[in-house]
């Protein structure tokens, strides 16, 4: 029952471009940001010309609550998380504790009963290059509101005890959460010390960054932002052994002391483990870039950027440095429905002269020849379709979006600043594509699966199946819910995010980020009661409330 985006850096990627001297502030757009959702608060901060500048929008913390400067509020920071993995491992491997090339056979005191699971490397694990999966099968709690929290040592041990992987790794990378929980479990085991632990005193301490915890002291509590899952009071996140994957809460102030570490980079305070930590360890496709020990690299309009995102069941965040202008920026939201990559892309494309492009009319035969399937890597994908006299195109757990030629074989998105750009083969047949967005140039080979059948219903068919399903009977206190939208469906399953669905039939709709699809039901006057979730097997049934 597991609904979820392996990558999420599409059209609107991790790096984003901060070079460009007319940007407006960042913190003028904290604003905005926040009254979009509606409720939680956005934090941003951003260095230009040597200065660090605070900002914070909308509502962090419940009437009547003591002002907090905007520094000092603290958020879940999610994934930002792995960065920190990744400098307490290079910084084992500095000190001979561990190696990259070590195993998990050498390095887990649980006997593994497959050999290529024992032979997954730790720079697999930091890499996302391990063939492991997301998350392991015996976790239970996947769709409840703290999903990690009941997940412990001995589960994750019974786990990789009889876990076969799909493929003999290297893999390509597939994000990975188990991974980087088992990397920080190999890490407490070569110290003897707890992972919270390794983190305070090899990397937060040292860099005077006092709010960077897993566990909040009664101050820090009353300084954490209160999250929210869209319209919804959301959960706090409990992290037991997949701590290493995304445990950390942070503020501001602290982000703002690893952008300046990492901006610094060999020079600075990380430099003794710098070339481990920010080398290009494994090609990462969906990013058109490379992977360090989980930090991301890679290139816009020429200048080299390092970032992560994060994501919780209310929070969201992101971290960007650009070492060569001394620019950075972290965006800290107390909302799961906030899109910071999305929004700094919005954001810096403010600092561009835009292209204007002319719309050119392509015979109907020539438009179908783009029609098909194109994979970026295992979990991102693009999917270009026929819908009336033009094309339109997806991209793995994002809607259609309608792009026009401005030449054969070249085409341009309205909605965002991007292209793309299709190539043929010796025989002339169109065998892939190419993503032009910030600088950034994305390639995806074209796959010999047809292209699916998607219907486009209006909106006032879709509005017919918004509302609220009780799932409780599969995941504790779980519900999908379902909001319409004027162009698709967008379905949330309680502590994960909100993905569109596809209608393929009468009251059908196809998840495209999974295998899974939803059939509505309805009662004798026509009306829709439930919605059923066909996933792994198994037909689960949810009523609506």
């Amino acid at each position: 029952m597991l609904i979820r985006l392996l990558f999420s850096v599409l059209l609107l990627p991790l790096g984003t471009t901060l070079g460009a001297a007319e940007l407006p502030p960042l913190g003028e757009q904290a604003s905005g940001w926040a009254a979009s959702l509606g409720h939680g608060a956005v934090a941003t901060a951003e260095k230009r010309e040597g200065r660090w500048t605070f900002a914070i929008s909308g509502q962090p913390f419940a009437a009547g609550h003591a002002a907090v400067p905007p520094q000092e509020v603290l958020f879940e920071i999610g994934s930002i998380t792995k960065v920190f993995t990744g400098i307490l491992l290079a910084d084992a491997v500095r000190e001979g504790k561990l190696g990259l090339d070590d195993t998990l056979a050498q390095r887990l005191p649980v006997k593994l009963n497959h050999p290529d699971t024992g032979a997954v490397t730790l720079k697999q694990l930091a890499t996302h290059t391990s063939c492991l999966p997301r998350l392991p099968d015996n976790m239970m709690n996947t769709g409840g509101d703290d999903p990690y929290a009941q997940y412990d040592k001995k589960a994750m041990f019974e786990y990789l005890a009889s876990a076969k992987l799909a493929a003999k790794p290297p893999c390509t990378p597939e994000y990975s959460n188990l991974g980087f929980g088992i990397l920080g479990v190999v890490l407490e085991t070569a110290y003897g010390k707890p992972w919270a632990a390794l983190i305070q005193e090899k990397i937060t301490r040292p860099l005077g960054m006092v709010d960077t915890v897993q566990e909040l002291s009664p101050a820090q509590q009353s300084r954490f932002a209160e999250p929210w899952d869209g319209e919804k009071r959301a959960h706090p996140w409990t992290f037991m052994a997949v701590a290493g994957a995304g445990a950390l809460r942070s503020s501001l102030a602290d982000m703002s002391k690893l952008a300046d570490a990492l901006l610094a980079g060999p020079k600075g305070p990380l430099g003794n483990v710098w070339p481990l930590l920010a080398g290009d360890h494994a090609d990462m496709p969906a990013v058109g870039g490379k992977i360090g020990l989980g930090l991301i690299h890679a290139k816009a309009n020429g200048e080299e950027s390092y970032s992560h995102d994060g994501g919780t069941g209310g929070f969201r965040s992101m971290i960007s440095v650009r070492p060569a202008s001394g620019r950075a920026v972290v965006v800290l939201a107390s909302n799961a429905a906030a899109n910071p990559a999305a929004w700094l892309a919005a954001w810096e494309a403010k600092g561009r002269q835009p292209v204007i492009r002319s719309e050119v009319t392509l015979p109907a035969a020539v438009l179908d020849e783009y029609v098909g399937v194109y994979p970026i890597d295992k979990s991102a994908r693009f999917t270009l379709i026929r819908r009336g006299d033009g094309l339109v195109a997806r991209l793995t757990g994002q809607p259609f979006l309608p792009v026009f030629a401005s030449a054969k074989d070249e085409f341009f998105y309205k909605a965002v600043d991007a292209q793309l750009s299709f190539h043929r083969n010796a025989a002339g047949k169109v065998a892939g594509l190419t993503l032009h967005q910030n600088g950034r140039d994305i390639s995806a080979s074209r796959d010999t699966v047809p292209a699916p059948h998607v219907e486009f219903p209006n909106a006032a068919a879709l509005a017919e199946y918004a509302g609220e399903y009780d799932f409780g009977q599969f995941q504790p206190g779980a519900t999908i819910t379902v909001r319409a939208t004027p162009e698709v469906l967008l379905v949330t399953l309680t502590g994960q995010p909100a993905y569109p669905v596809f209608s393929v039939g009468k009251d059908r709709f196809d998840y495209d980020v999974v295998t899974a699809t939803l059939t509505f039901e309805r009662d004798p006057a026509g009306k829709v009661v439930a919605v059923v979730l066909h996933q792994n097997g198994r037909d689960m049934k949810a009523p609506k409330r």
